[in-house]
């Protein structure tokens, strides 16, 4: 098992396999069928970043707004993906269904992987409880 200083930890540095698949919680700008790719904002970068159809797994296909989308490890740190927006207080009760649902399925799909700077607890590897 590798260990890390807690500055690096501290710093959220991705450790993860970058294989690996992460889902997210994806502000959907542009999600046409027809298009190669689904356009998301990027709250990293500041600015709308393309997907490609061929690498991510939409789980919430008719999602307007906010969809929970799988994709691989190295693309979410390629295009700055890890920030999630705040919760906005809306009126329209629409887009937080949305939200929530695609905020239930992140959680359901991302169970047992690790976010920058998480660690894994001591009974994972089958230490002490």
């Amino acid at each position: 098992m590798e260990r890390y200083s807690v500055s690096q930890l501290a710093r959220g540095r991705d450790y993860g396999a970058p294989h690996e698949t992460v889902c997210i919680l994806a502000d959907v700008r542009v999600n046409d069928p027809a298009r190669k790719s689904v356009q998301v904002w990027s709250y990293g970068r500041k600015r709308i970043v393309n997907l490609p159809r061929s690498l991510i797994r939409n789980h919430t296909h008719e999602a307007q707004h906010w969809a929970a989308i799988s994709l691989p490890r190295w693309l979410v740190n390629k295009e700055l993906l890890w920030d999630e927006p705040e919760a906005a207080e809306s009126v329209d009760a629409e887009p937080n269904s949305e939200r929530r649902t695609a905020e239930y399925v992140v959680g359901r799909e991302n169970k047992y992987v690790l976010r920058p700077g998480q660690r894994r607890s001591i009974a994972a590897y089958g230490g002490r409880a």
